[in-house]
């Protein structure tokens, strides 16, 4: 091809000193018609291990499907934020499954590719979902004051610690301390467990009430277990023994 379009001696090298002008013309066009062909042969390599080399292998598939996951990702949290306070924070039931799904949604997607997910609890986390309905009702019945927020800071492996706390806006609180420690969870397939990283919890000492600039205490109140669906040091979803599905926001 290249003799037909350009025709001079290609035995001889690109930097051969050309004697008249209608051969360095000849010499300069040959050179890019080569580059062009050659660019044009690593373009075409390129498509080929892009469509026909294993995703696991090929770099670009893999950076592609990151960024998808990864906008997928905020979305898919946009729109939770979204329900839940369309939910008023799990007080308006209607948006329960749309919520629930979303969460397992988000959680399927992520266990297999995350180690123990109890490793990152540690922490102050602020409830900004819950169907809990002792929960609920300080929401929405206590009649003396309003929540501020509802926090839970947790210790799972060093101090083996718990901390519950109902914040109300003007100053009072309901605080309850307990212990925490990670247990085997049931196989997946338990419909409240499903093989997530579990965690029992044991409320041992007395809650205590701040209210008026007055300390009461309060019997402990029980036992229980919780599953980590989801946790990214960002979000964290759970449910737990009694049924109640939990999303958490770090505080």
């Amino acid at each position: 091809i290249l003799h037909a379009l350009c025709p001079i001696d290609i035995s001889q090298p690109f930097t051969t000193v050309a004697t008249t002008t209608k051969t360095k013309k000849m010499v300069a066009l040959r050179n890019r018609i080569v580059m062009v062909m050659c660019m044009l042969h690593w373009h075409l390599l390129a498509s080929l291990a892009v469509a026909f080399i294993p995703q696991q292998w090929n770099p670009f598939a893999n950076n592609k499907n990151s960024n998808n996951n990864q906008l997928d990702r905020t979305e898919d949290f946009l729109r939770l934020e979204s329900l839940i306070q369309q939910s008023q924070y799990g007080v308006v039931p209607d948006f329960s499954d749309e919520i629930h799904n979303l969460m397992t949604s988000i959680s399927n997607d992520q266990r297999n590719a995350m180690d123990d997910q109890r490793r990152q609890l540690l922490g102050q986390w602020e409830l900004i979902y819950t169907t809990e309905k002792e929960i609920n009702f300080f929401r929405t019945s206590w009649p003396f004051d309003q929540v501020r927020n509802i926090t839970q800071t947790i210790d799972v492996f060093e101090g083996g610690n718990l901390n519950n706390a109902i914040n109300f806006a003007g100053g009072a609180s309901f605080i309850v301390d307990g212990s925490v420690a990670p247990v085997d969870s049931e196989p997946a397939g338990d419909d409240v467990g499903s093989g997530y990283d579990r965690v029992k919890f044991e409320f041992e000492t007395s809650a205590v009430t701040n209210l008026w600039g007055r300390t009461v205490a309060l019997p402990p109140v029980g036992a229980g277990w919780f599953d980590t669906m989801y946790c990214d040091g960002n979000y964290r979803f759970s449910k737990d023994s009694r049924g109640s599905w939990s999303v958490f926001k770090k505080a």
